[in-house]
Formats: structure tokens, sequence, C-alpha cells
């Protein structure tokens, strides 16, 4: 089994690091390979039910996360601590062609994108995103649309879509610039993050592995169809 420690080397390197037909791990060796990253130490963050999420539709969910539905751009953490790495396995894959691909957008790639002239303008904007606690965040969160990635130091967007859904919705509002300026942020930017320069598709498989640098990209979810199963697990590194 590949160390998490030689994952982590490329994730630094590339934004993220994909092993395929990797061993079906329960729980527990799930978490004890992702505690691997630091002997001595717990780099796993901790939500209310522990450090280990399981992504799949539930019935009743009242969160979006937990449905079949869509899940547009965002980066963890906007509500909570801002993990460094998301670790993903999935345990069950959607068939192909019946949605569920998680979607990557490249933050400095994006910021790079973006004319001298819009960043010099959008340099003062501010983001607060706001949204009831009905799974294991929410609340209200004040960020910049521009910060830097806390080991490169390279620039990146940090903006999350507006999310439209009766399963706790999320509202955003911009600020530090005019009425006409935050309408051209979202404007502008909703497009940029699914333009193919940028975004990549993965398409799960059973046994996918995957780690992704929550500093250097965004992701998201295609909806998926009603009777395929989706089910992931993730962790996140501190």
């Amino acid at each position: 089994m590949m160390p998490i420690s030689t994952l982590l080397e490329t994730v630094n390197r590339d934004g993220w690091a994909l092993v395929r037909d990797f061993p079906r791990l329960g729980r527990e060796e799930f978490l004890a390979y992702a505690r691997s990253a630091s002997p001595g130490s717990d780099p796993c963050l901790q939500w209310g039910f522990g450090p280990v999420m399981d992504l799949r539709a539930e019935d009743g969910a009242g969160n979006y996360l937990f449905t079949r539905e869509a899940v547009p751009f965002h980066w963890d953490g906007v509500f909570f601590q801002v993990p460094s790495v998301l670790v993903f396995q999935c345990l069950e894959a959607p068939a192909p062609g019946s949605g569920g691909e998680t979607l990557f957008t490249h933050a400095e790639k994006l910021y790079a994108a973006i004319p001298e002239r819009k960043r010099r303008a959008w340099q003062a904007a501010q983001v607060t995103y706001i949204t009831e606690k009905v799974a294991h965040y929410g609340g209200s969160a004040t960020l910049p649309l521009f910060g830097r990635h806390p080991h490169k130091g390279t620039p990146v967007v940090r903006f999350a879509e507006r999310v439209t859904t009766s399963k706790n919705p999320v509202d955003i509002e911009i600020s530090g610039v005019d009425a006409a300026t935050a309408r051209e942020i979202e404007d502008y930017l909703v497009p940029l993050l699914y333009d193919d320069r940028f975004c990549s598709v993965h398409q799960w498989q059973c046994g996918d592995l995957l780690l992704a640098d929550n500093h250097a990209l965004m992701h998201g979810r295609r909806a998926f169809t009603k009777d395929s199963p989706r089910h992931l697990r993730r962790i996140q590194l501190r």
C-alpha cells in the first residue's frame, strides 16, 4: 500500500493525487492510514461526528451534501477550520453516465486568468457566506475574495458559489466594493469556475483514493440519478 507521505508529495506539487484500485479499508483502517501522515500527532480535523465523513444520499437529509443534488463549487472550512488536504476513498461509484462526478477547479490558475485591471478593482472585495446550521457546519463567515496559498505563497481565488436549494441553502454577500462591482464579480467568476481551462472532472471508480489540496483547488459535485449508488469516505488533514 502506497504510503500517504508519498501521495502528499504529489499533492504539494500537482494539487492532487489519485490511486486506482487502492485496497478497500474499513473506517478505522482508513483513519489509521490518514493519521500515518503525521506520526506522533493527529493530523485529522474533528467534526461533531468525528474525523471520518460518509458522503452518500440519505432519505430525509436536511443538507444538500447528503442528497443526489449538485454541489456548487466551494472550498472546505468556510465555517470551520480550513483543512490543508482532503482525503477521499470511493466505496461505491456511480454507474458511468449517471452523474456524481466530482469537479475540481484550480484556484491559482483561476486567479492568474483574471485580467489585472479586474484584480485591482476587486482587491478590497470581501465575501460573506451565510447558512443555517442544519448539518455539521453553519453560521456566517466573511473572507477576502483573494488570498494566498499558506504553504506556497501563491495568490488564489477564495470564492464559493451561492447554493439555491431547499436543503440548507447558502447565501453570499459581496462587500468592500460598490453594488455594480459586486454583481460583476459573481457574474464573471461563476462561469469561469466551470471553464475547461481550469475545471477537471473526476469520474469515480470503486477503489479510488484521491487526495486534493484544499488551498489550491475548489471542488463541487454533479447531480446523480436516483438509482445510482455513490458512497465516498472523506477525512480532512490539517
